[in-house]
Formats: C-alpha cells, sequence, structure tokens
C-alpha cells in the first residue's frame, strides 16, 4: 500500500467523516441509508472557513468548478473520471472516496513546495511525514497573517524537517473555533511519533524461575523483595526454607544432590523436601554437579 492510500484508509477518512468511512447513517455528515445502500449526500460545512457552503463526502467543499464539470474523481489504480453534479446528488462510498483521493492527489504539489519554501524535501519524507505534510495542507485553513495548509503551522514542519520531537510535538496542536480538535490532534501526535521513529517498543517482563520443590503451606507473611532476592538472602543465610508470596521455598539449587545441599546447611544427612503425600528423599541429577 503507497502512503496516499494508507493516508487515506487510515487517517483521513476517519477524521474528516467516520460515519461514512464505517457505513452508519449520519445526519451530520450527510450519510443516509438508500435501499441496502449507504450513500453521501450534500451537508453544511463545518467551520467558518467555510461557512454557508456545503460540503460532501470526506470535506469535499462543493464549488462552482464541481457544478459545472462534474467532481475529479481518481480511482486506487489512478483512472481519473468525472461524477456529474446535480442538486439531488447521492454518491456512493466508493465515489466519495476516488473524490477525496482526487483532493489529497491534486494537493501534492502544492505541498512539495511549501516543504521546500520551510527547507524541506518533500520526495526525501518517509510515509508518515508525507501524510503530516498533506493533511495540514488539505485541513488547515487561513491564519490571521493569511497563511493557510502547511505555511499556517512553520514552526511544527521545522520540527518534522529538522527531525526535533521536543519542537513538533509543541506546535502541532490544530484548533476550530476556538476549540482544540481533539481526536484529530490525537491521531495526528500518533503520526507524528512514527513519522519521527519516536515509538517507545513494549516490553514483556521476563517470568522468574521457580525451584521445582514447592510447599502448599500457606504463611501470613507478606515479602518485601522479588523473589530472587528472597531466595538469595536465604541462601546468604544458610536457611534451609524461605516465605514468599504466603508460600514456603526451599533453598536447595537444581544442581545440588541432597547431600550436597546437606553439607550446604551443615547437616549430616540428606535434605527431605516437603510435597504432598509426605517427606520424601532423592537425586534426580546424575551428571557431575557444578558448584555456584
Amino acid at each position: 500500500m503507497n502512503y496516499i492510500e494508507k493516508y487515506l484508509d487510515n487517517f483521513w477518512t476517519i477524521n474528516e467523516n467516520a460515519p461514512l468511512a464505517e457505513g452508519k447513517i449520519s445526519t451530520k455528515g450527510g450519510v443516509i441509508k438508500e435501499g441496502d445502500s449507504i450513500v453521501a449526500v450534500p451537508f453544511k460545512a463545518t467551520g467558518k472557513v467555510s461557512e454557508g457552503q456545503m460540503e460532501i463526502g470526506y470535506g469535499h467543499l462543493i464549488t462552482s468548478n464541481d457544478k459545472e464539470n462534474g467532481f475529479l474523481a481518481i480511482t486506487s489504480t489512478g483512472e481519473r473520471y468525472r461524477i456529474p453534479y446535480s442538486d439531488d446528488i447521492k454518491l456512493s462510498q466508493k465515489q466519495t472516496k476516488d473524490i477525496a483521493r482526487a483532493d489529497i492527489i491534486t494537493r501534492i504539489p502544492t505541498a512539495k513546495n511549501k516543504i521546500a519554501a520551510a527547507g524541506g524535501n518533500y520526495d526525501e519524507f518517509n510515509d508518515e511525514k508525507k501524510m503530516l505534510a498533506l493533511d495540514y495542507e488539505l485541513n488547515v485553513g487561513k491564519d490571521k497573517k493569511g497563511n493557510s495548509g502547511i505555511a499556517a503551522f512553520p514552526n511544527f514542519f521545522k520540527g518534522i524537517i529538522e527531525n526535533k520531537p521536543e519542537i513538533a510535538l509543541s506546535e502541532f496542536q490544530r484548533s476550530s473555533d476556538g476549540k482544540l480538535m481533539t481526536k484529530r490532534n490525537n491521531t495526528t501526535k500518533e503520526l507524528i511519533l512514527d513519522a519521527l521513529n519516536i515509538r517507545q517498543p513494549a516490553t514483556i517482563a521476563k517470568k522468574e524461575e521457580e525451584p521445582k520443590e514447592v510447599e502448599v503451606e500457606v504463611s501470613e507473611v507478606k515479602p518485601a523483595e522479588t523473589f530472587k532476592q528472597a531466595f538469595a538472602a536465604a541462601r546468604g543465610n544458610r536457611e534451609g526454607e524461605f516465605t514468599f508470596g504466603g508460600k514456603k521455598y526451599n533453598t536447595r539449587l537444581r544442581e545440588e544432590t541432597p547431600q550436597q545441599y546437606a553439607a550446604f546447611l551443615s547437616k549430616d544427612k540428606p535434605v527431605q523436601v516437603a510435597k504432598k503425600g509426605g517427606p520424601i528423599e532423592k537425586d534426580p541429577y546424575k551428571r557431575q554437579p557444578r558448584f555456584i
């Protein structure tokens, strides 16, 4: 999957119109059901920048060019076609996605130029950086200085271009009508972590190995250390057993025979290891022992 399809499927559609992407009815998002199909219809655009306009599908503002020439659409294989406009237009999910793909692809040249003006090279970006550049260029309207898209977030893209997470993560948040765009900011942050390769890998705790012989008697003593620490402390004191986690354990090493263990504890006979059914004596180790 190239970065355009990755951006379209995993970011743009779910942020612009999640109900449409998920096939759910939404009056606010212009998603209705017609027969057995989910279709998109025009709805009032959100935000002050596009106030009074209508949009359809995944954030596509309906323009005079759309009304005159039809919507430009591009398939996943790159084929371009036009979808005629009408006042009662209804688009399939595939058509809305093809229009969104066209919106993305036709904005790439502008994104490249703005990244170059900021001191970067779009073509050298990894997929996630390209996706960030496209999303800001497509989604951000004009600021008070008249800048829009990438140019409205110079410090953020400085952090992206120069691989400086501390800058990027302090300058990326977007707002609409004075309110933070929580969902989009959260998904953008995840994209930044991947773009700058700073996501922390998950770690799996290593399970500690326990001796084979375990007593079933329960003690009320609550341990204050780890199993290894408790075992080491008991061995250091030449104790025959210790309590950990409400259970009693002996201090015999795996390599030790009963005779060696008895010698370690300064006893004259093999140690009897408590198990269900009563005490037994055994020496299961036949090879030459290794002393620790």
